[in-house]
Order: structure tokens, then C-alpha cells, then sequence
């Protein structure tokens, strides 16, 4: 009875726990979902704050850069420097001719090079040819990308210088060529402008530019500072510059760990590095890493004429630190709500408890009697029922049996519970009912020995399910003795080939040149369908079908059978009725359709020629088909009254000629398969008739 109540108590329990954690995983989900909301909401704001200051910086960056080339195109349309400048180059063979036009040059450039602030405070005035100092300044250089005039310490050209004097050469527009960063520490950036000829005044080979204006600027006065200026967001915000070089990432600016500008180089594969990320998608946003491994939240903007991108960082934690301190205080908070709510509703579900407690006490115990009622009644309905009944765990442990199986093995019910399977019956009696619980579908009779009786016995399996005393994977097994319907199956089956015998052998007193016809026929056409896959039932099938198929002969007339001269029209029309006489002899037999129709299409051919309904291709059953050709095959092996026996060779060539016009050529394919790898079995059903 305490059983019967705990296990009353426990599916209100559980249920109630169940709704209990559905609650809480509810309640604790939208706590989640809400708190993600608010940090989605947090960062799109620090979107839209970065993205507004990229696009300043980036704009400011492009505006100013712009300028400069303005400044270098106004320079380069200079018609007077371009007059000098064509002036010297034809003057070049002859150094003293064009000393005046140099000094003109020089002046102008040393004029330009301080109102527009390219000269560095330490640019000493001295002549332009003494050695380069990597200072920044104006230059011009000729086609030749030789240095003809420039400022007071300006770089020599190298190779990059060079490569980028020959695009300008080739196209004299303003250019910004990037920065150089010098050995002497310097970080230089480098613009240029083509030098087109004065009309009229053009050489030969002077089609295009006849020179170009390099200017250099010091990227740490004049173009680092555009980067810091404005509102900063935070103590850690950093606005780079960065570039691709090869499979590297390259940092322009200088960074907040000290780093000199373009001594940083990183992998552009880094993961999640924030910088590499900006650089593949200029406009994204998103929470990376920068360089010195800390989270960041990143934008950033390509710069346009340039190959930079402007990258603008701040740091993650003090960005979002508000954020997280806000989304505690929720989390808090919410959880305490959480926690007091349900509180509250275990307190009102356990006031109700206790007040439904005695109610089910006593509904359980009517109802434990009412079971109690129900066993007993069970109990009498299987004592009394010829089948063995046993219910089975998972495992194959008898958790009941019924008292034929006392009776059978001689053990009280109450013994038998909790055997094996195997410890009930024996392992070899045991083996076949195991199988068959794996296939609960299976309807095949089973032999089992059970105690000492040998039987013949038709198995079902049922699965168990429902009820508080079941488990998963209990199962029902009954056994239903047929021992005597099987018995009496055997009788019909023995008496049903008996008769078929006795038909075939008064065809063959009937017809002495069709002796043993219909029984060569049945082993072929066996064979035929064993080869082309047909099961076992439509084997048998067909086997009864081939041993009755010329039954009908013995309704045509026994001189037309005799006869030894070609038949006339009448006669083979009394020869073709046959088949009409076979299905009228076997029409009260109790036999499988199968048979009845597989002899209906045995004379049927593929292409339509047969009778008696002039069937072809599809419409014509596949044991048919096979019989066919079987019954065919044997015709032509034995001997008849109008003709002698063909060889094996002869029939197989005789019915391939025919293969696809007369029979199946899948069929006859068999037959020749046949005839090779069974030769000695096929001449054996010839030269040893059964």
C-alpha cells in the first residue's frame, strides 16, 4: 500500500517540479534575452559614436590631402617654372648655360617650400647639391627620374621614389605616393606632379611630362596630428593609419604602446585582429582585438588616393564598462524577482498539497483495490487459455507467465519469474524465439521444444506500453500451438502433388513423345527463377504451374498429338485450345492465382503473336515469361512425331534467334547462363528424367 501511494504521489510531483523548472528556465531565459537586447542597444550606440568619428578624421585626412595636391597642380602649372624647366633640359649638355635657369628653379622651390611649410626647422640653407639629408622640401626631377633642383636636404630618390616618378611621367596628375620611413627616424610622406612642356617649346620624345615635382612632408608635424584632434571618447581611443603589405598588415601611425610608426607588422591572418578585420570591410563595426592582444570596439574608413585605411579603435572594457555595471544591477534584480516569485509559488503549491494529500491517500487506496480486482481477474482469463503467455523485460527475464507454462515445465508461475529466457527453455529452444523478438512483424511458424513436448508454434510479439508497473522495452510473448493445423497443411500439401502427379503422369501415357515433358519443364523454370531472383513462393508457384501447364492436351485428340505430317489450320487450333482445357480442368483446385494465370500466359509471346489473348512485352507475368521459355527449351531437346530431338547447342540457338521477338531476352540470357555453368546438371535432367 506505502508502494501504491508513493508512486500516487510522485507524477503530481514531478509534474509540479517540471512546471517549477519550466518557470525558472522561462523566467531566466528572458532575463537573458533582455540583458542582450541592452548590449545590442549599448553597441549601437558606440557604432554610431566611432562611425562618426572615422568619417571626421577620415574626411579631414582626405580634405587636407587634397590641398596638397591642389597646392602641387597650381605649382605645376607654373609657366614660368615650366619654361625654365624646358629651358635647362635643352641646355643640359652645356652646364654653364644652365646655371641661371637652375638657380630661377631652386629660388622658386626654396620660395614655395616656405610659405607652403614644407621646410622642417632644421632645413639649413645651403646649396641643393650637397648630400641628402632625408629632409622634407620640394624637388624636381627629370624624365630620367635624376634629380635636377630641390630644397635643402632633400632624400635622394629610391627605387620606390623612381617607380612613382615613372607614373607620373606617364600620367602628370597629382599623386600621393605614401609614407617613407627614413633610417635616420623620419616619417615622410611623399607626393608628386607631372611637369607638362610649354606649347610650342616641346622637344622631340617630349610628348608627355618633361619633368615632376616631388614633395615631402613630415608625416609627424603635419599629418600625425590630423589623427589626435577632436573629442577623444575615451582615455584609450586611437585613430591609426594602416596598409596592406603583401600576406602583412602595416601599421602607418605611431601607437599607444610606444610603438614607432611603421615598425609594427602583424600576420593580416591574426585572429580576430581588429585592424586586419577594418581592412577587408572598411565600413564594419564589430568588437576584435588590436595589436597588443586587448578587446576593442572598431570601425573604421578607407582613405581615398591612398592605399590606407583609417582604423578607429576604443578600448572594449572602459567603453562598455557603464554597460556591464548597468546590466548587473538588472541581472540582480531580476533575479531577486525571479527567486521571490517563486518562492511564492512553491509556498501556494505546498498549501495546496497538503490540502489534496488526504484526498488522494483515499483515492489511491480505491483504486489499489480495484487493481488488486483487475490482477486476479487476469490472472483467471490466462490460467484458463491453451496459448503460453509470458511478459518479458528488456533484458529477456520473464516478469510474468500463465499456467501453461507451470504446466508445461513443471515449475510454480511464482518460479518462473524472474528467469532468463534461455534458463526457461534452453539455449538451442531459446535461440529461434530470440530472433523473432528482434522482429516483432515476423509471422513464420516456429518448432520449439517446450518441457517435454515438440511442437510446431505460430509467435506474436506485442510491446507493453502504459501503466505505472511497466518499464520500457517490456514485452508480450504468446505462442499459439498449430501443431495439428501445420499436420494437416503437410496432409493437403503431400495430397495436392500426389494429384499433380497423377495428372502429369496421364499426360504422359497420353502422349508417349511428351513423357516426362512436364516434369523436366518444372526443374528448368525453377533454375530460371532461382538465377532471376524470384522468392520462394513464386518458386513453388511456378514449379506447380510448369508440372500442370500441358494438362489441357489430354482434351486434344490423340492422333492430332500422333500425328507425324504438318498440321492444318483446324488442327492447330484444336492444339492451341489447350490452354483453355488446362485452366477448365483446374478451375474448382484449390490453387494460388498465381499458378492459374502463369499458365493462362505460358503461350504468350513478346510481341504479341501468342495465344490465346495475344498478350506482349509488360503485360505478360515474368514467371509466365520464364515458363515460356522453359517449356519451349524442352520441346526442342526431346523429340516429337514430326521431327527428331535438337541439340542443346541448337535449342539455345534457335530460341536466341527468337530472343526479343518471341521470348524475353532476360529470360533466355538466364538459360544460356544456365547452360554454362550448369551444363552437367542440364543434360542430367535429360538423360535421367525424374
Amino acid at each position: 500500500m506505502a508502494g501504491l501511494l508513493n508512486r500516487g504521489r510522485a507524477n503530481p510531483v514531478a509534474m509540479a517540479l517540471l512546471v517549477l523548472a519550466l518557470f525558472l528556465a522561462g523566467g531566466a531565459w528572458l532575463i537573458h534575452r533582455y540583458l542582450a537586447l541592452e548590449t545590442q542597444r549599448d553597441l549601437r550606440e558606440w557604432q554610431t559614436r566611432l562611425s562618426l568619428i572615422a568619417d571626421i578624421r577620415s574626411r579631414r585626412l582626405e580634405s587636407w590631402l587634397q590641398r596638397q595636391q591642389t597646392t602641387l597642380a597650381e605649382l605645376a602649372d607654373n609657366l614660368s617654372l615650366r619654361l625654365y624647366l624646358t629651358r635647362l633640359e635643352q641646355a643640359a649638355p652645356d652646364r654653364r648655360a644652365g646655371m641661371a635657369e637652375a638657380g630661377y628653379l631652386r629660388n622658386l622651390l626654396l620660395a614655395r617650400a616656405r610659405r607652403d611649410g614644407y621646410l622642417a626647422d632644421d632645413t639649413p640653407s645651403v646649396p641643393a647639391n650637397l648630400p641628402a639629408t632625408d629632409r622634407p622640401g620640394l624637388a624636381i626631377l627629370g624624365p630620367d627620374a635624376g634629380l635636377l633642383v630641390a630644397t635643402p636636404g632633400f632624400p635622394r630618390p629610391g627605387k620606390r621614389e623612381r617607380a612613382f616618378v615613372q607614373r607620373l611621367l606617364a600620367h602628370p596628375r597629382p599623386l600621393v605616393e605614401g609614407l617613407v620611413f627614413t633610417p635616420g627616424g623620419r616619417v615622410l610622406l611623399v607626393l608628386g606632379v607631372g611637369l607638362r612642356p610649354v606649347e610650342g617649346m616641346a622637344g622631340k620624345g617630349h610628348a608627355g611630362a618633361i619633368g615632376v615635382i616631388l614633395a615631402v612632408r613630415d608625416a609627424r608635424r603635419d599629418l600625425f596630428p590630423m589623427l589626435r584632434a577632436g573629442n577623444f571618447l575615451t582615455r584609450h581611443d586611437e585613430t591609426l593609419l594602416v596598409r596592406a603589405q603583401g600576406d602583412e598588415l602595416l601599421y602607418l601611425t605611431p601607437l599607444a604602446d610606444d610603438g614607432e610608426a611603421g615598425t609594427r607588422r602583424l600576420p593580416l591572418a591574426t585572429v580576430r585582429l581588429a585592424a586586419a578585420h577594418i581592412l577587408r570591410h572598411p565600413d564594419a563595426f564589430g568588437q576584435w582585438v588590436n595589436y597588443a592582444g586587448r578587446p576593442v570596439l572598431a570601425s573604421g574608413r578607407r582613405i581615398p588616393g591612398t592605399p590606407w585605411t583609417l582604423v578607429q579603435t576604443v578600448d572594449a572594457h572602459e567603453a562598455l564598462r557603464d554597460s556591464r555595471a548597468y546590466r548587473r544591477f538588472l541581472l540582480t534584480a531580476f533575479s531577486l524577482a525571479l527567486a521571490l516569485v517563486t518562492l511564492a509559488l512553491v509556498a501556494a503549491w505546498r498549501h495546496g498539497s497538503s490540502v489534496r494529500a488526504q484526498r488522494l491517500a483515499a483515492e489511491l487506496e480505491r483504486q489499489a483495490r480495484a487493481l488488486r480486482d483487475q490482477a486476479r481477474l487476469l490472472q483467471a482469463v490466462t490460467a484458463h487459455i491453451p496459448d503460453y503467455v509470458l511478459l518479458l523485460d528488456a533484458g529477456n527475464r520473464v516478469r510474468f507467465a500463465n499456467r501453461r507454462w507451470a504446466e508445461a515445465t513443471g515449475t510454480p508461475t511464482e518460479e518462473l519469474v524472474g528467469k532468463d529466457l534461455r534458463a526457461l527453455l534452453g539455449p538451442a529452444a531459446a535461440a529461434p524465439l530470440e530472433d523473432r523478438l528482434q522482429r516483432p512483424d515476423g509471422t513464420e511458424p516456429l518448432p520449439l521444444r517446450i518441457g517435454q513436448r515438440e511442437g510446431i508454434y505460430l509467435v506474436e510479439v506485442a510491446p507493453v506500453t502504459g501503466g505505472s508497473d511497466h518499464e520500457a522495452g517490456d514485452r508480450l510473448l504468446v505462442l499459439h500451438d498449430i501443431t495439428r493445423l501445420h499436420r494437416a497443411e503437410r496432409k493437403q500439401t503431400a495430397l495436392r502433388d500426389q494429384v499433380i502427379q497423377a495428372l502429369t503422369r496421364a499426360l504422359d501415357s497420353y502422349d508417349p513423345y511428351s513423357s516426362h515433358h512436364s516434369a523436366r519443364v518444372a526443374a528448368i523454370a525453377t533454375a530460371l527463377g532461382e538465377t532471376l531472383g524470384l522468392r520462394e513462393r513464386a518458386l513453388r508457384d511456378l514449379g506447380m504451374a510448369a508440372q500442370l501447364a500441358n494438362i489441357g492436351k489430354l482434351y486434344v485428340p490423340r492422333e492430332i498429338l500422333l500425328k507425324t505430317e504438318p498440321l492444318d489450320e483446324a488442327e492447330q487450333a484444336e492444339v492451341r485450345r489447350h490452354v483453355d482445357h488446362a485452366l477448365a480442368i483446374l478451375e474448382g483446385v484449390d490453387f494460388d492465382p498465381a499458378v492459374r494465370q502463369t499458365i493462362a500466359q505460358k503461350q504468350e509471346r513478346m510481341d504479341g503473336s501468342g495465344y490465346p489473348r495475344g498478350l506482349r512485352d509488360g503485360d505478360i507475368l515474368l514467371p509466365a515469361r520464364i515458363l515460356a521459355v522453359a517449356n519451349s527449351f524442352v520441346a526442342l531437346v526431346s523429340p516429337r512425331a514430326w521431327r527428331n530431338a535438337l541439340g542443346i547447342e541448337d535449342a539455345l540457338d534457335r530460341l536466341l534467334a527468337d530472343g526479343g521477338r518471341h521470348y524475353d531476352r532476360q529470360v533466355v540470357a538466364a538459360l544460356f547462363h544456365l547452360a554454362e555453368n550448369r551444363r552437367e546438371w542440364l543434360e542430367g535432367v535429360f538423360g535421367n528424367p525424374a
